[in-house]
């Protein structure tokens, strides 16, 4: 692909010179800036991995029928928010202001699987 390939020429990944893949990003690592990290990537996969492997031991269900409960324990939780609570009949998990956002903060119990 390159002559020379263990000879140390930075200059052949600058511009014009460049001609060494049609892919982009290949061979030029720090082609997205002194803040783009090479190992972002890996790093975003091991944090799939890990929160996988976290989620796996808990069960996390909605608590929106606790709702009302906690209403007026004087924690000023949860707060009432507007928009759409129901939709065709069923329970709206996703309101739109200004983007999606889940309905009342999304409250759940979560529990440690036995």
């Amino acid at each position: 692909m390159w002559d020379s390939p263990d000879e140390f020429r930075p200059q052949r990944f600058h511009g014009a010179n460049f001609e060494g893949s049609k892919y982009k990003d290949s061979w030029r690592p720090f082609e997205k800036g002194p803040r783009a990290c090479i190992g972002q990537e890996l790093a975003l996969i091991e944090a799939k991995v890990i929160l996988a492997l976290t989620l796996r031991k808990f069960d996390i269900n909605a608590a929106y029928n606790e709702m009302d409960k906690l209403a007026n324990d004087g924690l000023d939780w949860p707060v009432p928010q507007p928009g759409i609570q129901k939709a065709f009949g069923e329970e709206a998990f996703q309101t739109l202001r200004g983007t999606a956002k889940p309905r009342q903060g999304m409250p759940a119990r979560v529990a440690l699987r036995v």
